[in-house]
């Protein structure tokens, strides 16, 4: 039966998409991101007429998704996106499986060719149905549109269904499939009254008035659970805590949909504060950049401090390993992780020799284990755990707030008081309480004064700022960091640049938001992504990544023209994938350049020839002045629209930095 030859109302296809669209307005959903298709047709008809819902036109699908991807980071909203049959659905999978593994809020609206097309050789026509197999939390193929009333009602329920299932059980991406039969122009009731003298029939009129009072009815509401900590896990952690001379609390990334910014200090630092423990941050923690008022000891020198108070162990003449270096710290006896596993290569290598029975992990959701020795595992949300248990802390102490102080670079006088009222707490039996509050003192001490080391040396590294010779890629991180004004939202590539800013950017750098992509950590879709998280935020953005970053996601300059902020796009012109300069292999391959081009893909593009060509001002930078005024120029206008800053950096540097770390130099750290 050919698709244009239907028995059914003329105006089915308008009535069912309008009722969609409404019900998935009405369950929460606000933007809408459309590609081009004509089997989408009816369904990006309805998104542009409802007044609630805002609609964004992008071309490619790959870069669609990642916008809207980086909406949902920002907002925790699920974003709708709508695209045609075929493989266009496809290439929404980067980023749908990147929702699904950073717990992302998403909706997949991909149109479909009617049942009789499918399996039988009709252009653009593919079998949809779980497309994205596992990397969806719920999936619904809508069927063919139906007029009965059951069928209505069941539409807006499995729309409000789609809605849930974006935050609950656990929030991430969700895919409908709809199919739409020709023609798929919208067709109205008035428009069926005018056309012919007999006008619409009385079918065509009841389904009208059937969607009408569906769009006037109440919505199927779901009211979504309070997750609330057992008091046997926060008793267990709190006891854990007062017990342990030599514990850690360490910060993994937070997603800026989870920040509540209610005036309290967020809860890692009020555990650190009453705890005494000192506490590990990377930038993705949003603890990081910016400057907290808290006595807290921080350590933000992350590869440093690791590397030199629990140095790698040595080969022993037998064979056998040995203990690292001599006048390294014991291992802690404790240690509480808050959120996913930081990104330093130099903790995954320290948190794969603790000793099983020391890590303690809080997570939202997922069990982020990958050593396989994790001790106890509390699915919730880390930060409030953090603040419940440094609540329990202090209902057997009285701080006053005279101690309060700056410690941004890890300075180790805070938490005497904590100290104090811990060290009545229930000992181990091997610990004696008269000893506990001293070693956990000299603990935090310890490693406090190794991370203010560590900074100067780090600051001693970076060298002059001169402008004399060529621009080190370190410093080209740190000075575009630094140079950002307050509230700007700072956007991270993968690769090196989330672990440069975490080499050589101290806590208090920038009064910035960090977002990231770091549930998959690929380096796709970057511009696209930071390009949706600019619109969702309202606030002036700077995404710094890699040139072959870039050169992946170049067509979203285009994307990133429409910012309706500032939008600077910051690529590190180091040659290619630099990070591999880090390998061990990397000497032997980069003998053999012809082997090495496997790995850098030097991306040898004319940068300032794309900026031209999609529209996007260029900027050319080869020292930290130059950085600076680029950005002065770009967000003192405040004008929309996006600036590509090309930082022309030395090849090699990042890696040469590395080396030169107070990490590869432990007595100079340590002496």
């Amino acid at each position: 039966m050919s698709e244009t030859k239907r028995m059914s109302p003329r105006n089915l296809l308008t009535e069912w998409s309008h009722l969609l669209l409404h019900a998935l307005a009405r369950a929460g959903v606000r933007d809408v991101i459309v590609s081009p298709g004509s089997r989408s047709t009816p369904f990006t008809v309805a998104a542009l007429r409802r007044p609630e819902l805002r609609c964004h036109s992008v071309v490619d699908e790959r870069g669609a998704a990642f916008f809207a991807l980086g909406m949902a980071k920002v907002t925790g909203q699920a974003p709708l996106l709508i695209c045609t049959s075929g493989t266009a659905g496809a290439h929404y999978l980067p980023a749908v499986i990147e929702a699904h593994q950073s717990r992302t809020p998403l909706i997949v609206l991909t149109a479909d060719r009617p049942f009789e097309l499918l399996e039988c050789a009709a252009p653009q026509t593919i079998d949809q149905q779980g497309l994205f197999g596992k990397h969806v939390r719920w999936f619904a193929d809508l069927g063919a549109p139906e007029a009965s009333a059951s069928a209505l009602a069941a539409l807006c329920r499995k729309a409000s269904q789609a809605v849930l299932a974006t935050v609950s059980p656990l929030a991430g991406p969700v895919h409908l499939n709809a199919h739409a039969a020709k023609p798929l122009e919208p067709v109205d009731i008035a428009q069926l009254d005018g056309a012919t003298p007999e006008g619409a029939t009385a079918v065509e009129r009841r389904l009208h008035e059937q969607v009408q009072a569906l769009l006037d009815a109440p919505q199927p509401r779901a009211h979504l659970p309070s997750l609330e900590v057992s008091p046997e896990a926060l008793q267990l952690l709190t006891e854990r805590i007062r017990r342990c001379r030599r514990g850690l609390i360490v910060a993994g990334r937070r997603e800026l949909w989870h920040e509540t910014r209610d005036g309290e200090l967020p809860g890692p630092l009020q555990l650190a504060e009453r705890s005494g423990l000192p506490l590990l941050v990377e930038a993705p923690s949003q603890l990081r950049l910016q400057r907290f008022d808290t006595t807290a000891t921080v350590l933000d020198a992350v590869d440093s401090v690791l590397r030199v108070a629990w140095p790698p162990p040595v080969a022993a003449e037998d064979g056998d390993a040995e203990s690292g270096a001599s006048g390294a710290l014991q291992l802690p006896d404790f240690v509480l992780e808050l959120g996913p596993p930081l990104t330093s290569g130099a903790w995954a290598a320290f948190a794969a020799r603790l000793p099983r029975g020391v890590r303690h992990v809080v997570n939202g959701d997922a069990w982020p284990d990958p050593h396989n020795d994790l001790t106890e595992l509390v699915l919730a949300d880390p930060w409030r755990v953090a603040a419940q248990v440094a609540a329990r802390l202090a209902g057997s102490t009285t701080r006053g707030d005279a101690t309060r102080g700056d410690a941004t670079r890890g300075g180790a006088a805070g938490g005497a008081a904590a100290d104090g009222a811990l060290e009545g707490g229930p000992p181990e039996a091997s610990v004696e309480p008269a000893l506990s509050a001293d070693a956990r003192r000299s603990w935090r001490t310890q490693l406090g004064q190794l991370n203010g080391r560590a900074w100067e040396l780090i600051d001693g590294a970076l060298g002059a700022d001169d402008g004399a010779g060529p621009l080190a890629e370190p410093e080209a991180v740190r000075t575009l960091v630094t140079a950002l004004p307050p509230g700007t939202l700072l956007a991270l590539g993968n690769s090196l640049p989330i672990r440069e800013v975490d080499w050589v950017c101290p806590r208090g750098s920038a009064a910035v938001d960090v977002w990231v992509q770091r549930g998959a950590n690929g380096i796709d879709g970057l511009i696209a992504g930071a390009t949706g998280a600019a619109h969702a935020s309202g606030k002036p953005t700077c995404l710094l990544l890699g040139d072959v970053s870039a050169l992946h996601d170049l067509n979203s300059l285009a994307l990133a023209r429409t910012s309706p902020v500032p939008l600077v796009i910051a690529v590190v012109d180091n040659g290619g994938g630099r990070i591999f300069g880090l390998l061990p292999f990397a000497a032997q391959a980069e003998e053999a350049e012809t082997q090495w081009r496997y790995w850098a893909t030097p991306p040898e593009v004319d940068f300032e020839a794309a900026a031209r060509t999609f529209g996007v001002r260029y900027v050319a930078c080869s020292n930290r002045a130059e950085i600076r005024g680029a950005l002065r120029d770009a967000f003192d206008a405040s004008l929309p629209g996006a600036w590509l800053l090309h930082l022309r950096v030395e090849t090699g540097s990042a890696a040469r930095f590395l080396r030169e770390l107070p990490a590869a130099s432990p007595k100079r750290l340590t002496s």
